[in-house]
């Protein structure tokens, strides 16, 4: 009987320490992709405006200004993986990731007027359209039949 009872609790232990281990392992999970995903944009005259919503921080801003950007990424998403724009930055932290919820015919109108005030954009994936948008080309997305490329 003091068999069964004794592994009842070592069992019960190593259960409660895998628990607590894989507890541990989510909260540093958490911690670490809080700090560089961001889920809202704004643009000033002079400055981004970056804000995002954690579980453990709460709502906050992170305000770049148009010099310290060194390269803004648009990355298409994929399966399992949200649409986004990378932005690296001159200063710590180097990148951040801002989740995309518009179409890319939405937001190619911020990329253009991004890259109007001087940032390099860049597309992950080749799109001609938005290539050719992007470069002042054509004037409205999605392009129709009766368009003339410049």
């Amino acid at each position: 009987m003091a068999v069964v009872i004794y592994f009842l609790i070592c069992g019960i232990n190593f259960n409660l320490t895998v628990f607590l281990i894989d507890l541990g392992a989510v909260i540093l999970l958490m911690i670490i992709t809080d700090s560089n995903y961001f889920d809202g944009i704004r643009i000033s005259q002079n400055s981004m405006i970056i804000s995002k919503y954690g579980l453990l921080t709460g709502f906050s801003e992170y305000n770049l200004k148009f010099e310290d950007i060194s390269k803004l990424i648009y990355k298409k998403g994929n399966r399992g993986t949200p649409t986004h724009i990378v932005i690296n930055t001159k200063r710590k932290p180097s990148t951040l990731r801002v989740s995309i919820k518009a179409d890319i015919f939405k937001f190619a109108y911020i990329l253009r007027e991004l890259r109007n005030r001087g940032l390099t954009t860049q597309l992950s994936s080749s799109d001609y359209e938005i290539e050719l948008f992007l470069k002042g080309k054509i004037q409205d997305l999605p392009m129709r039949n009766d368009m003339e490329i410049r």
